[in-house]
């Protein structure tokens, strides 16, 4: 017999990936936030600092420096 396409077997689990989607999504969107809330940190730290910042990368390249106040 094939199970009817409204079956609570099928429904829930369909509901448990929505779920799960929701639940990873949501969690991105707050890592993202986070994100943007500590660059904007940094940012103003480089741009308020008197003193002069910098970053190298790994071959000691300048990726970011400020202009001290």
């Amino acid at each position: 017999m094939v199970p009817h396409s409204n079956s609570p077997s099928r429904t829930s689990g369909k509901s448990e990936i929505y779920s799960d989607f929701l639940e990873r999504y949501h969690g991105e969107k707050k890592t993202e936030e986070r994100i943007k809330t500590e660059e904007e940190r940094l940012d103003s730290l480089m741009d308020l600092s008197p003193d002069l910042l910098y970053f190298k990368d790994t071959e000691y390249r300048f990726t970011r420096v400020n202009q001290p106040i």
